[in-house]
């Protein structure tokens, strides 16, 4: 929680999608942009922050948070320089495309993470966003298959639950 999710969400779309304020807690539901990554379009939640023995109406945003990633073709775990995701969120996360781990307010110093993070990011300065915006597309359609000039075949139920598409 309070992190930087929402301020990511924001640097992404171009504009304010998301409330941000320097206070835990503020994204109590997920906010969602439909979203061009490189080229790709996704539709990006921000969803509420993970709470250390959370309560009440924060443990009920948190299982809204869970829902939303046990649907997700690809997660991004997010953290800051000092505070690292903890390792019962991993358990949890088994996303088609896997999970990113990405260590935002890289502008605030180095993490200091026991795992090292994926990606750094500052969505303040716009460090690493291109970065990030490469990993996000590269993991939900392979370069090989963007790269195809070949029509692309849509199904449903095939290869899973999300469907899919290759060329």
């Amino acid at each position: 929680a309070n992190v930087g999710k929402s301020t990511l969400l924001n640097r992404l779309a171009g504009r304010s999608v998301s409330i941000v304020a320097d206070a835990a807690g503020t994204t109590r539901d997920h906010v969602g942009a439909t979203l061009d990554l490189g080229g790709l379009v996704v539709r990006y939640l921000d969803t509420p922050g993970l709470l250390a023995g959370a309560t009440g109406v924060d443990a009920e945003a948190i299982g809204v948070a869970f829902e939303a990633m046990e649907a997700a073709d690809l997660v991004l775990v997010c953290g800051d320089p000092s505070a690292e995701p903890g390792p019962g969120i991993w358990d949890r996360l088994v996303p088609a495309c896997g999970v990113v781990r990405v260590c935002l307010r890289r502008d605030l110093g180095e993490p200091g993470w026991r795992a090292v993070p994926d990606l750094e990011v500052s969505a303040a300065s716009g460090e690493g966003i291109d970065g990030l915006v490469r990993t996000v597309r590269d993991r939900l359609v392979p370069p090989s298959a963007l790269a195809d000039d070949r029509p692309w075949r849509f199904w449903e139920a095939v290869g899973g639950a999300h469907g899919g598409a290759l060329p």
